[in-house]
């Protein structure tokens, strides 16, 4: 069973393992259409064309505007989001045969003691960070309400033909 589109998109984005991901398939008028994912360490984007005339089709979009560009390029998310899975899996059985052969070399018990370490650090710096965002928000009201606003300006979309 594949997983909503949202929740696969936002594991995609924050764990993929590759800072370029490619991909190329057919669309519903069986034209064929190129995605690429692009993470760099400030942000994250998604660019879409027809492998045709990239030039005069390509569009580049965040996250939150993906799913309409999709749509409009006839892409069938099954198909998008199955294309996404294979890739996450893929990586994960990279990461399962790389933690195997360091088990090997360095012992079970100093692996285990690695990723416990691990997951408690980023647990905590999760909880740190939503204390510092719950603090800022609570010092300076105003001046949050002028930052999420800016936010909400940034992503807005314009559809050129």
């Amino acid at each position: 069973m594949l997983p909503e589109i949202n929740t696969i998109l936002e594991l995609f984005e924050r764990m993929s393992l590759d800072e370029k991901v490619y991909f190329s398939f057919n669309n519903e008028e069986d034209i064929e259409i190129c995605i690429m994912f692009t993470k760099k360490p400030d942000k994250r984007n998604w660019s879409i064309w027809l492998a045709l005339n990239e030039q005069a089709s390509k569009q580049t979009v965040t996250i939150n505007h993906l799913r309409q560009v999709l749509k409009a390029f006839k892409i069938s998310e099954k198909i998008f989001i199955k294309e996404l899975a294979d890739v996450l899996l893929l990586q994960a059985a990279y990461a399962d045969e790389f933690i195997r052969q360091i088990t090997e070399v360095l012992g079970k018990e100093a692996v285990q003691k690695s990723i416990l370490q691990t997951q408690n650090f980023m647990d905590e710096l999760a909880s740190k960070i939503k204390n510092l965002i719950h603090e800022n928000e609570m010092q300076d009201p105003e001046k949050s309400k002028v930052t999420k606003e800016k936010a909400k300006n940034k992503q807005k979309f314009k559809i050129i033909k």
